[in-house]
């Protein structure tokens, strides 16, 4: 599965790369104030590196992992100073207690939440945002196992301290109304 993966992704991000580095996740900027000023984030299956982009422009040292290269040779030829490497997350060694923040934006790896926590800082930030199941419905090609029930996002930090959780509406670029649920949480 994982090689489908990075080849899915990979033409998708050859094929999407002019439109797709324009905007980075409103949420994110919306909530970047919670991320520490100095330290590391990293940007989790970060795609073409368009959050990992604005966190830079801002300011933060950014580390990207995606599994497609396609993704991340496009991310480094646009954001330079950019740390982003090709890993399947699945068989990644996460290291303990290393980076200041977490970013997470419409990728849904439920064994990966505790793994958060396990690399976070005390003190650092998680900030995620994925669909709900309910977006199947103006959706239909979604596939149901890597979207959210209502309320699992906030069960899946519960080890962690809950800043601001949101689920509700968002307006894709296709226009489509789509369910989300956002969360900032922290490690104590």
């Amino acid at each position: 599965m994982p090689i489908e993966d990075a080849q899915r992704w990979n033409q998708r991000y050859q094929a999407e790369v002019k439109n797709a580095l324009v905007n980075h996740r409103q949420f994110l900027h919306d909530n970047a104030k919670y991320l520490p000023k100095k330290g590391v984030i990293l940007d989790v299956a970060m795609g073409l590196g368009k959050n990992a982009g604005f966190l830079l422009s801002s300011g933060f040292q950014v580390i990207g992992v995606d599994i497609s290269f396609a993704g991340v040779s496009i991310a480094k030829e646009h954001f330079p100073e950019i740390q982003a490497l090709v890993a399947d997350l699945n068989h990644w060694i996460f290291p303990e207690n290393y980076f200041d923040g977490i970013i997470n934006f419409y990728y849904l790896q439920r064994d990966l939440f505790p793994k958060f926590k396990y690399i976070l800082k005390s003190g650092g930030i998680l900030i995620a945002e994925t669909l709900m199941k309910v977006s199947i419905k103006v959706k239909p090609e979604l596939t149901p196992e890597h979207l959210l029930d209502h309320g699992e996002l906030l069960s899946l930090c519960q080890d962690l301290e809950i800043l601001e959780y949101r689920e509700g509406l968002v307006k894709s670029r296709r226009g489509l109304e789509l369910s989300i649920a956002s969360i900032i949480a922290r490690k104590g």
